[in-house]
């Protein structure tokens, strides 16, 4: 065991939904004669692992690993301070095998014990649906309820921007035990539309080498994508792409609706069949080797990682604040020039990300590759996790007049006490 400090920096990539008051038209398939097939994979990725990982506890740390930190592999919370092993680790940097850290005697489980070993933002925010209490809560933020109505929520969020995750690789075959519960992760919808036809040749290309783990399905696929996959805007080819996702919601009888007011999220003012099937349908996408911005590039990655097994749901995340109002900047200024510097240098609008299940946890995965760490940079808080399309609605609250969310207060605390960083480096 051994204190320091760890920073790392990943950028994230992010798409801009800028909105416009728009028109729509009804969008209708084309052919599916007029598809391109897929080119040849590139060279698979395997992981030579002969029986993959025990985790006897299931709390995310390897019993190797247990064994290093002198936790209890047995027992998911070791110390008894109702924080698992893992979140100590990875999350708050606190000694996993003392239930009071620093001796204060105050537990490591209140939640100014949890931010005193490690650097952390807060912020008050209020959001307009859609939202989800128990997923905002999740390895890299702690929420609090403020308020909350039938269309909003107020929430106080503690981003930990240091916490990471160790992602165990798990052998393919031995990865599909443990997706018990997980069906909904794993079918298609509407808009991830795939088919056994499509699951075929997305096993061909991205799972059919042995020895192979889910990771490897992860990267195999990213590795492909960066290769043949072209980033479009629109049908008309100008530099503005829309975001489809934030404009549509399914009905109850799965069909793809755009309401015709209020639709804002399209310069172009409507959307084509080549948007539907170059920017909107996974499967479609898939095979015309297109996608657009990333509500597109999050349900394209989606839709590819179900056909092949890969249990995913898709994220909304949303900045620290509506960078366009003044008095919101304004509150930034009590944060330090780094911090700053930090959650604003990729500032733009909301995101969305994919979340697969990837050595028996939830990891995010951005638009090239997996995050297993966020920083500080963009400050980008998850609000919902969904498995279907049709369980949300973006169209209707996120389409009325100013941004769906905004900040009223942020503060920052340097930890502390040193963090508790363990080498599990071989």
């Amino acid at each position: 065991m051994k204190n320091q400090y760890a920073f790392i920096l990943i950028l994230l990539f992010v798409t801009s939904c800028v909105p416009k008051p728009v028109t729509t038209i009804p969008a209708t398939l084309i052919p599916t004669s007029t598809q391109t097939k897929v080119p040849p994979t590139p060279t698979l990725t395997s992981t030579p692992i002969p029986l993959g990982y025990i985790d006897n506890d299931r709390d995310g740390l390897a019993d190797q690993k247990e064994t290093i930190a002198g936790t209890d592999p047995q027992n998911i919370d070791t110390d008894g301070d109702k924080i698992s092993d893992y979140d100590e680790v990875t999350k708050y940097f606190l000694n996993p095998l003392l239930a009071d850290t620093d001796g204060d005697g105050v537990l490591d489980n209140d939640l100014t014990e949890r931010r005193e070993n490690t650097d952390t933002l807060r912020a008050i925010i209020k959001i307009r649906q859609p939202f989800d209490i128990e997923e905002i809560n999740d390895h890299f933020q702690d929420v609090t309820v403020v308020s909350e109505t039938a269309n909003s929520l107020t929430f106080e969020v503690v981003f930990y921007p240091n916490s990471y995750h160790i992602v165990e690789e798990i052998l393919w075959n031995r990865a599909l035990d443990l997706y018990d519960g997980l069906d909904k992760y794993l079918t298609p919808d509407p808009i991830m539309n795939f088919d056994e036809e499509m699951s075929k040749d997305t096993h061909k290309l991205f799972a059919s080498k042995n020895g192979i783990t889910d990771l490897d399905v992860v990267r195999n696929m990213y590795s492909w994508t960066r290769k043949n996959v072209r980033v479009m805007p629109n049908a008309s080819g100008s530099g503005d792409i829309p975001e489809p996702f934030l404009d549509l919601f399914v009905s109850e009888n799965d069909q793809i609706i755009f309401p015709e007011t209020p639709l804002q999220f399209n310069p172009q003012g409507n959307y084509t069949d080549w948007d539907m099937t170059h920017l909107i349908l996974g499967k479609e996408s898939f095979y015309n080797q297109t996608h657009g911005s990333c509500g597109s590039t999050a349900n394209f990655h989606s839709t590819i990682l179900r056909s092949v097994g890969i249990p995913t749901r898709i994220i909304q995340t949303i900045p620290l604040l509506d960078i366009d109002n003044a008095h919101q900047k304004s509150l930034l200024d009590n944060l330090s020039s780094d911090t700053r510097s930090k959650v604003t240098s990729q500032m733009g609008y909301n995101h969305f990300l994919v979340e697969a299940f990837i050595g028996n946890r939830w990891i995010r995965l951005n638009n090239s590759e997996f995050e297993n760490h966020v920083e500080m940079r963009g400050a980008f808080i998850k609000v919902v996790a969904f498995s279907s399309w049709k369980e949300v609605d973006f169209a209707h609250p996120w389409g009325q007049s100013g941004r769906p969310y905004s900040l009223i207060e942020v503060d920052e605390q340097k930890a502390v006490h040193p963090s508790i960083i363990y080498d599990f480096s071989d």
